[in-house]
């Protein structure tokens, strides 16, 4: 499964097509961006409109919040809490062009994979809901 213009266009068509030859291929709607302009010809394309993790320059505010909330000793999910931490310290003042986590934004690009091959459906097919699902919630659940 593979998601993404940018990723299907920075692998070898010798890659490529050793994987279509020995995989089932899937190539899957990008949750960053709303394009398929890389299909290649022979694709199984799910066209399932992936997960919606964009993230707009609109949105950084709000993930700063959620970065927070999620290191916050009021967040009852004590794993996630120490993971986030670390998360956040070795990302540091990181700053790539095809990213948004240095200016404060999640990257969620790979996870669209994960939220189509574990059908997660909609209990966490948007930011928000990843955040309470996965890392807001009681350790008990």
């Amino acid at each position: 499964v593979q998601h993404s213009w940018w990723n299907q266009k920075e692998t070898t068509k010798a890659d490529l097509a050793y994987v279509r030859e020995a995989a089932t291929y899937f190539k899957i709607d990008d949750g960053n961006y709303d394009r398929d302009d890389a299909i290649e010809p022979g694709d199984k394309v799910d066209k399932n409109k992936t997960a919606d993790y964009e993230t707009d320059d609109a949105d950084i505010a709000a993930h700063a919040v959620l970065r927070e909330q999620a290191k916050s000793d009021s967040n009852p999910n004590t794993v996630a809490r120490r993971y986030w931490t670390e998360a956040d310290r070795l990302i540091g003042d990181w700053d790539a062009h095809y990213s948004c986590m240095g200016e404060g934004g999640f990257d969620f690009s790979d996870f669209v994979e994960c939220w189509w091959i574990f059908e997660l459906g909609s209990d966490a097919n948007t930011i928000p809901k990843f955040w309470s699902r996965f890392l807001m919630h009681s350790e008990s659940r």
